[in-house]
């Protein structure tokens, strides 16, 4: 007989061990492991390589059903408690009872619950030191993809490298990624010994790209990070007692950290242009916030749904693209995920993606600060990162890799790993044998 453990899972007998069919469901299940791995792996270089155009939709929808299927034995236990992570997505799709386009935000809604469930797709394949390893992979070869096709696009500087990214900014942060996850796995113990020379050897590369894509707020974030790393370490020093106190010091400084790093880079490429005499056009959006404001301010409450206001052919809507040269408002974002969100979903929809970021961030700042090791002390540069960007980048976007991290990392920080100690794919043959007997029993 088997005897549950004080997990409330049933501790293997020595002699099922022996067992041939239990021995190929913990086969069958190592590979659904393996393999779910390897899909998340692919939805994160999808979503980080943009320009590959109809691949990610695809790659966004098949991965995860399949992640879903080979997993199915975790789906109804471990998603149930972050299933709150699904609101935005859903109050997305609400607001197409009330949206100006309602087909259009539908569909673009449709997208972002895609892009949110991929996320947590991500999440339930791994711990966090699985998901370091699974972005690394992803982010370096989008990276060394990117480097093999030479494609660039302009700066102020002239052109740079942009790749399979779409924009010199998001290149830039695939290289921060490479940096991130690489000191991650070069700096842990816990991870395999061939995963953290590759992380040690590509830091390098990843710090190359930052460097010469000229995206200043990346940089910024990039040597802050050590900063970061070196607050995190003392304050587990610290005494207990005042640890939550110089803990909410990090968090707000933080905070005002984020609008403070879009103002700083704005007034560093704005000096930048002046030196080489570019055109402003190419990186002001100060004005575009300024609209979105007013745009705010006539429909506070309830927004004019989902993507509905840029999309909506209207005169205002026209006039602002076209003042910032975007031809197409598929690719135009607001580049500040507040007010974007506040625009298109009022109040309510600013409420969850404002708790969303701010829960995620109070949690990974525990976590680091308490335990103090280095996937904690990752996910929290990470997330500090990235709600340093939710100032000047529009996080929930479909597709949006850097929004599909950020809720991967929520997850992980409040409710820990996506994996249990139930076998994946398979359960266990003694076991469904013992069930029914005791079915017929009862019976």
């Amino acid at each position: 007989m088997q005897a549950p453990d004080q997990s409330g899972f049933d501790c293997p007998d020595p002699d099922s061990q022996s067992d041939p069919e239990t021995k190929a469901g913990l086969e069958e299940s190592a590979v659904a492991k393996a393999l779910s791995s390897i899909l998340a792996a692919a939805i994160l270089f999808a979503h980080l390589g943009s320009a590959l155009g109809p691949v990610v939709p695809v790659v966004s929808l098949g991965a995860p059903l399949a992640i879903f299927l080979l997993l199915r034995n975790r789906v109804d236990a471990r998603l149930q408690p972050v299933g709150w992570l699904l609101a935005l997505p859903t109050f997305a799709l609400a607001s197409t009872i009330w949206s100006r386009m309602p087909m259009m935000t539908f569909h673009y809604a449709g997208q972002l619950a895609i892009t949110v469930l991929g996320a947590l797709a991500i999440w339930l394949t791994a711990d966090v030191r699985g998901f370091v390893r699974q972005l690394f992979a992803a982010s370096l070869a989008i990276c060394l993809v990117s480097l093999a096709s030479g494609h660039t696009g302009p700066s102020t500087t002239g052109p740079v490298l942009v790749g399979i990214t779409g924009s010199k900014n998001a290149m830039a942060a695939v290289g921060q990624c490479v940096v991130f996850c690489g000191l991650a796995l070069a700096l842990d113990r816990g991870q395999p010994p061939l995963w953290r020379v590759a992380g040690a050897l590509a830091t390098p590369l990843g710090g190359w790209i930052v460097a010469v894509t000229q995206a200043a707020t990346i940089k910024l974030l990039t040597l802050l990070a050590p900063v970061i790393c070196v607050a995190v370490m003392a304050l587990h020093a610290c005494p207990a007692k005042i640890r939550p106190f110089l803990t909410a010091g990090l968090l707000l400084a933080t905070v005002a950290g984020g609008s403070v790093a879009g103002k700083v880079a704005e007034r560093a490429e704005d000096a930048t242009l002046k030196t080489f005499n570019k055109d402003k056009g190419l990186t002001g959006r100060t004005y575009l916030w300024d609209v979105a404001w007013q745009k705010i301010v006539e429909r506070p409450v309830q927004g004019y749904g989902y993507k509905a206001f840029w999309m909506s052919g209207s005169a205002d809507s026209i006039g602002l693209l076209r003042s910032q040269r975007i031809a197409d408002p598929r690719t135009f974002s607001l580049h500040q995920t507040y007010l974007e969100v506040w625009l298109d979903l009022g109040l309510g929809g600013l409420a969850i993606a404002a708790t969303m970021l701010a829960s995620g961030l109070i949690a990974a700042l525990y976590r680091a600060v308490r335990f103090c090791a280095a996937p904690d002390i990752f996910l929290a540069v990470s997330l500090v990162s990235l709600v340093v960007r939710s100032f000047g980048d529009t996080l929930f976007q479909p597709f949006y890799a850097y929004g599909t991290i950020a809720v991967v990392l929520i997850a992980f920080a409040l409710f820990g790993a996506g994996t249990s100690e139930r076998s994946v794919a398979v359960a266990d043959p003694r076991r469904r044998r013992q069930d029914r007997a005791a079915m017929s029993f009862r019976t």
